[in-house]
């Protein structure tokens, strides 16, 4: 009698497996998502997973899962990183070797497109993430609305800005192209950051210069309005929490951390990850209403292969000890969709995700509308709700009076 139990149960666990399975066509509501917990466990970051199970316990969002997509990069993205096949290779201090030949070292200067097509080492896997065709290339400018919510969803403040950031090496789309003239490979990017609202902070701004040299560290000046003061932040300094957000300078795009030679790159694990749809509809003038719900944003998800990969910070002054990136494996992208960030003690302390980045016809030119980040101890998120200012991502030149102090506080002015 036993045996037979026994058998019956064996010949219906694939039923019961496959009712929980999560694919394409099935939505995870507040209803039943009890019984995919398990699989969405293995499926999300360890912060996704704490942040967006808390949603649908709460039933403020629902989590429909829809057909994997294909999310290619600009042509002249791909068409540089098949190029760069045998041309680099790392060296010692982590530093990136141009190759005229396989055997002969020249200082090749990289000048786009990711230098490994095919990583074989978690290093290599790291460059390529570091020079990834990013959410926002060559040009860009975007309207910010930066929620603080508590855990019970409550929204406790919104910082409203704008960032623009402009690329100086390895332009791939908007001429000119690969690099702005006269820069001679010595600026990667620049970054800045104008604050309109609320009150008490209108006015500050913040501009950050990544050079191409990983022994020169990135300049990072800040004005702080209430103090009428320029600071210029250290490289401790840029893993402060921003204005009292859960996100930190080197968060941003999930990885703009500089590369150093202290970093140790593990070998990457490959596995599935439910990571935010994107989509081929550029949606301007951008703005989702109404899509946060609670402390979430309501998406669709879809199912992508990505590499795992563990990173060690190695530096005492430092806030993270250890980063965990989950990098899309398909297309040469090597987009960064989550990443998990430990404290000094080796807990897990900081979280995030990028949500909702939509693809321009034709250019395939890629903004994003969203990025949440998330202290998984304190259980407080900050809520990046973008929309693009520019109707065409290819037609963007933004001011050079934008990446300068002078020309930054005449606009905080």
């Amino acid at each position: 009698m036993k045996r037979l139990i026994f058998v019956l149960l064996f010949l219906a666990m694939p039923d019961f497996i496959s009712a929980n399975e999560i694919k394409p066509g099935i939505v995870i509501t507040k209803a039943n998502y009890e019984k995919y917990k398990p699989e969405l466990k293995k499926l999300l970051s360890p912060v996704t997973f704490t942040h967006y199970v808390n949603g649908l316990k709460n039933g403020w969002i629902t989590m429909p899962i829809v057909k994997t997509g294909d999310y290619l990069a600009p042509d002249g993205y791909l068409k540089l990183t098949a190029s760069n096949t045998g041309k680099y290779k790392v060296g010692e201090n982590n530093r990136l070797i141009g190759l005229e030949e396989k055997s002969k070292l020249i200082g090749w200067p990289w000048r786009g497109g990711a230098p490994f097509p095919d990583p074989e080492t978690g290093t290599e896997l790291g460059w390529d993430i570091y020079y990834r065709y990013a959410c926002n290339r060559d040009e860009f400018q975007l309207h910010n609305d930066f929620n603080y919510y508590n855990n019970n969803g409550s929204m406790e403040r919104k910082i409203v800005n704008y960032f623009f950031g402009k690329v100086f090496n390895g332009r791939c789309t908007i001429p000119p192209i690969p690099e702005i003239p006269g820069n001679n490979g010595l600026v990667h990017w620049k970054v800045a950051m104008l604050v309109t609202e609320p009150f008490d902070v209108k006015g500050f701004i913040m501009l950050r210069i990544n050079y191409e040299d990983i022994f020169k560290p990135d300049d990072v000046f800040t004005y702080i309005p209430a103090l009428r003061r320029l600071r210029r932040l250290t490289g401790a300094d840029v893993t402060d929490p921003m204005l009292g957000s859960d996100a930190c300078y080197d968060d941003f795009e999930m990885w703009q951390q500089k590369f150093g030679p202290e970093l140790v790159f593990h070998e990457p694990l490959v596995g599935n990850l439910l990571v935010n749809k994107f989509t081929n509809i550029y949606d301007f003038p951008g703005r989702r209403k109404g899509w946060i719900k609670g402390n979430c944003f309501q998406t669709d998800w879809e199912i992508r292969p990505v590499w795992i990969m563990s990173v060690d910070m190695n530096m005492s002054d430092y806030n993270y000890s250890k980063r965990v990136f989950y990098i899309e494996k398909e297309d040469r992208t090597f987009l960064i969709h989550a990443e998990d960030n430990y404290d000094m003690k080796g807990r897990l302390w900081k979280g995030a995700n990028a949500v909702g980045v939509t693809i321009q016809p034709g250019t395939r030119q890629r903004t994003w509308h969203g990025g949440m980040y998330k202290n998984h101890i304190s259980g407080h998120t900050s809520l990046s709700d973008f929309s693009p200012i520019e109707p065409k991502l290819d037609q963007v030149r933004i001011p050079y009076e934008f990446f300068s102090v002078k020309g930054l506080l005449r606009k905080a002015r």
